[in-house]
């Protein structure tokens, strides 16, 4: 199950929706990976599915599906370990939508979570300090979301989490631009090169994107050779696509067989 989920973060992070969605598919089909996977273990897949809408440009529709099903009430005092990664997951989608209350009730549980020595979530391998460092961004708690980001590149760069580290390098610099000091722009357009740089040579596409129109708004420009590279990324061919996911859903595959 973990392993199957740690394949869909990383097919997020690497712009392959419908590979993400494969795997997450394959853990909800039964006789798959369990022989039931049962109401709860569902209702924490379309966690994640949702998660993926707002990277794939159905945001509107996340948005309409929380609506009509708002995230279950979180007991306070108590860290449930295995729904930290969903936990983690809502921040980002408050975030997406630009809904600071979808994150505000899980930032006690992530934070106590974080205390206990919990750093990164299962399976989606969420940061916990950086996911931090976005609810105090969405709730305009500066100083708090500053040291979340340094605590969370510290923390990444140690444990060699690349990834995080280039998504803490964007998430910094979109929270200094946030905050609206025009003295901090320069330092914003740092970070959102660094993240672009980091992200491109990750292969997390979508993410260089990202940090490359945040460098814009703080009025930094990405090298025109970086600016080459991202292009490049974008234009394959609709045969190369349809390839790379017949192969993507055979590694799905034997991958769930392999952990059954």
């Amino acid at each position: 199950s973990d392993l199957l989920q740690s394949l869909s973060s990383a097919r997020l992070l690497r712009g392959a929706w419908e590979e993400a969605a494969d795997a997450l598919a394959f853990l909800a089909e039964p006789g798959r990976v369990f022989v039931d996977p049962g109401p709860f273990f569902r209702s924490g897949l379309q966690v994640y599915h949702q998660l993926l809408g707002t990277f794939s440009g159905k945001s509107e529709e996340v948005r309409a599906e929380l609506k009509q099903n708002p995230p279950r009430s979180v007991r306070p005092g108590a860290v449930d370990i295995d729904a930290v990664a969903r936990y983690c997951a809502f921040v980002e989608i408050a975030r997406a939508l630009e809904q600071p209350e979808i994150a505000a009730p899980y930032v006690p549980p992530l934070t106590l979570a974080l205390q206990r020595g919990v750093v990164f979530a299962r399976g989606w391998g969420f940061l916990l300090p950086r996911i931090l460092g976005v609810a105090k961004t969405l709730a305009q708690d500066w100083e708090e979301a500053e040291a979340c980001f340094s605590e969370a590149a510290q923390t990444a760069r140690q444990a060699g989490a690349r990834p995080e580290l280039a998504r803490t390098f964007l998430d910094h610099a979109w929270m200094l631009l946030e905050r609206g000091r025009r003295s901090e722009r320069q330092r914003a357009g740092d970070l959102a090169l660094k993240a672009h740089r980091l992200c491109l040579e990750l292969g997390m596409a979508p993410f260089a994107r990202q940090a490359k129109r945040v460098a814009a708004l703080s009025g930094v420009s990405v090298p025109a050779r970086l600016s080459a590279e991202l292009d490049a990324t974008e234009h394959c061919s609709d045969q190369a696509r349809e390839v790379a996911r017949l192969v993507a859903r055979r590694q799905t595959e034997q991958i769930g067989r392999a952990h059954v």
